[in-house]
């Protein structure tokens, strides 16, 4: 069965590998798990897939993974490195689709996500991308082009219901205020984040491992203070979100920990 990997960006054979051994010691309590086992992707084993696409596309798609590969590269090394922006002109209808499906994959990860890291790096990916369909956005078919790449994520994620905001960054990115997401996004992330930290804190015996897992608390706290400050700064929300982080140290200083809830 030919299926589209979303991971490895091109058409895959998948089947369910029938495990005799399992078979042979667990009999007929085997066949209900084989059936309902999730098909996996032969190359890189996951399960991401979708519906099979033409190998023309599967080639664009993967031309233009390998080009966001530069991108982000260059976006780590603290570059600024934008071709989208700079070649505007010559975008055409597969390179908006490709950055509607992306800026709606990076704003979900940058709203949900308790990794700091996977926030800041998506958030980077998410401008880039933000700034290139401002650029796109005065082409007279662009709308249409972002309903296929609207389409194309829903297909790609047909677990997942678009967000508001995910519809408002691609169909009007002139008005989307990403300062504004960004800082309410990375005071969701700290909430999350040290929601877990502080459960399995409250479970650790020795005081030692405690005061560690506290200090490493301590440091992402000071890293999202830190992209809030240079990032957000002018956002309608940036002193409540600013006073409510700085709030979280103090209390964090004071072992005050109840005010963090």
């Amino acid at each position: 069965m030919s299926v589209y990997c979303n991971d490895c960006r091109q058409n895959v054979v998948v089947e369910r590998k029938f495990n005799w051994v399992a078979f042979l010691l667990l009999t007929v309590f085997y066949l209900p798990f084989y059936l309902v086992k999730k098909k996996r992707c032969p190359i890189c084993k996951g399960t991401n897939l979708g519906n099979p696409v033409s190998e023309q596309r599967s080639v664009q798609v993967r031309q233009e993974s390998k080009k966001d590969s530069i991108t982000n590269n260059a976006v780590n090394e603290g570059l600024k490195s934008s071709p989208i922006i700079d070649h505007s002109a010559s975008l055409g209808s597969v390179d908006i689709v490709s950055m509607v499906i992306q800026a709606m994959e990076s704003s979900y990860l940058v709203a949900t996500s308790k990794a700091i890291d996977t926030v800041v790096s998506r958030y980077e990916l998410l401008k880039a991308r933000l700034n290139g369909l401002k650029s796109a956005r005065s082409r007279g078919a662009y709308l249409t082009s972002a309903q296929e790449g609207i389409d194309r994520f829903k297909l790609n994620f047909y677990n997942t219901i678009p967000a508001d905001y995910q519809i408002a960054i691609v169909t009007e990115p002139d008005k989307f205020d990403l300062s504004e997401f960004y800082a309410r996004s990375l005071l969701n992330c700290f909430r999350l984040y040290s929601t877990m930290q502080f459960e399995q804190i409250g479970n650790l015996k020795k005081e030692d491992a405690k005061q560690r897992r506290l200090s490493k608390v301590r440091e992402v706290l000071d890293q999202v203070i830190g992209e809030v400050e240079r990032e957000c700064k002018g956002s309608p929300s940036y002193d409540v979100v600013h006073g409510t982080l700085l709030e979280a140290r103090e209390a964090i200083e004071r072992g005050n920990l109840d005010r963090l809830g």
